[in-house]
């Protein structure tokens, strides 16, 4: 899979996040679970993930609060530096 960072704003990529709750800071967050350059790879993984979270919450093993959240982020437009 393509993966790239997902704070690189000079590119368009495909981030998934995942909704869990983080007992170190005893709170719900969005963690950023993969991103990716293609949208094919993309789909591709989060079907599986949601396929993966769907039978980890069947089982009781994950909590009804942890969606998949996902969403292509553009790339940022240029900034023009003055001097």
């Amino acid at each position: 899979m393509g993966r790239v960072d997902a704070n690189d704003d000079t590119i368009t990529r495909y981030v998934v996040r995942h909704h869990r709750y983080d007992p170190g800071r005893r709170e719900w967050r969005q963690v950023v679970e993969a991103a990716l350059d293609n949208e094919d790879e993309f789909l591709t993984y989060v079907n599986s993930a949601d396929s993966a979270l769907t039978s980890r919450q069947a089982a009781g093993e994950a909590s009804l609060r942890e969606p998949q959240r996902r969403r292509p982020q553009e790339a940022a437009p240029r900034r023009v530096q003055r001097r």
